[in-house]
């Protein structure tokens, strides 16, 4: 994870309402410490509130701006499973049939997790009728998005490769994940 001094970090601020405040922040303070229960360190910003538009004790969801993570793989949630052993993904091998993957996920970025082990950039990655896929299973591939486009119905489909760019896909990205 690439991120700069503290003293370069911008704040976004969404209100209760989804709205985003017009205003940008900037970080003015970082505490030294990890809470260890929660794994989080604290971090203060100074807001402009020129119209009026926070009030105190309001809730905001906060999004740094400036941290990146070079190379992030990202999955949409809905293809995370949980089992007895923990998350996993179904990852479809070069014979079209599923694997289970157990992988490590971070944050979430928008509708995706960011994956921090278990998974590569190529990986192909069941998306969609995840219910119906079983360990060593055949499974059709379809197009990016269209759930159930391709071949046999006895078949799952939906698998998507990491690196697509489209929604719903497994994706490599370099872009700035938020503090959500």
């Amino acid at each position: 994870m690439n991120s700069p001094d503290p003293g370069e970090l911008e704040i976004e601020m969404a209100l209760a309402d989804g709205h985003i405040h017009p205003e940008r922040g900037k970080v003015n303070f970082s505490d030294s410490m990890i809470d260890a229960k929660t794994g989080s360190v604290g971090l203060r910003a100074e807001v402009a509130n020129a119209a009026n538009t926070l009030l105190p004790g309001q809730f905001v969801r906060v999004h740094l701006i400036g941290v990146e993570r070079p190379n992030a793989v990202l999955v949409p949630q809905r293809a995370v499973q949980q089992g007895a052993k923990g998350k996993f993904v179904f990852v479809v091998g070069a014979d079209s049939k599923a694997e289970a993957r157990p992988v490590e996920v971070g944050d979430w970025l928008g509708q995706d997790w960011v994956i921090e082990s278990g998974l590569k950039a190529g990986d192909r990655v069941v998306v969609d009728g995840t219910a119906k896929v079983q360990p060593g299973g055949p499974v059709a591939i379809g197009e990016p998005g269209a759930s159930g486009a391709s071949g046999s119905s006895s078949a799952p489909s939906g698998a998507a490769p990491a690196g697509a760019a489209s929604s719903g896909d497994t994706k490599q990205d370099g872009g700035k994940p938020s503090g959500n």
